[in-house]
């Protein structure tokens, strides 16, 4: 018998994210998740109530791209669809207050791609549906960012074993986006892994 064991706080789910980050898995092109920072301030970043902002998770998709993961417990509606949107529009002010985040040195000049995460507990079905569709967000200069939506439910047995659920909806529409699959001393890779692949092998010998 398990019952369930609901996450009494937000802080209390992103502490979990942020020791098992691979919860934030999406699909195979989007599994190779690390969390970068947490809880950071965004000057004016609630365009949508005309206030200051706080993201609550930045994390990185390999090497190219960089995620916002909105938190919210219980349901999820197109209301904090647009507190991410909110927060998204907000990037390069991101990238100009925490430079940590995306590593100049390596990309050089390329920008980083970039994709908004909402989790909960549950999702509102049109939502759920939009972004099954394949749903993008469109900033002012026309550049579509992905949205992604995942849901987390815990549950505890009578000997106090944790059972963690999770639900995905996401579909990339990356228009002409590379998925070859390059293979280097037995280990597959997308073209930016195997660059670091590379790198990684060649300062090691």
């Amino acid at each position: 018998t398990i019952e369930p064991f609901r996450f009494k706080r937000e802080l209390a789910m992103e502490a979990y994210l942020i020791e098992n980050e691979k919860v934030l898995s999406l699909t195979k092109e989007f599994n190779d998740v690390i969390i970068i920072d947490s809880e950071k301030p965004l000057l004016q970043g609630r365009a949508d109530i005309n206030t200051d902002g706080r993201i609550d998770i930045i994390a990185k998709y390999g090497q190219e791209c960089i995620a916002i993961v909105e938190l919210k417990l219980g349901y999820l509606t197109k209301k904090h669809l647009s507190q991410l949107e909110s927060y998204l529009n907000e990037r390069q002010q991101i990238l100009a207050n925490f430079p940590k985040i995306w590593d100049t040195e390596i990309s050089g000049t390329q920008q980083p791609k970039w994709i908004g995460v909402m989790v909960g507990e549950t999702i509102d079905p049109d939502l759920m549906l939009d972004i099954r569709k394949g749903y993008d967000y469109i900033d002012k200069t026309g550049i579509h960012i992905p949205i992604a939506a995942l849901t987390i439910n815990r549950y505890r047995d009578e000997h106090g074993n944790i059972y963690v659920i999770t639900d995905t909806y996401f579909t990339d529409k990356s228009r002409g986006k590379d998925l070859t699959q390059y293979t280097f001393k037995g280990q597959s890779y997308g073209k930016g892994r195997l660059v670091l692949a590379v790198i990684k092998d060649y300062v090691q010998n």
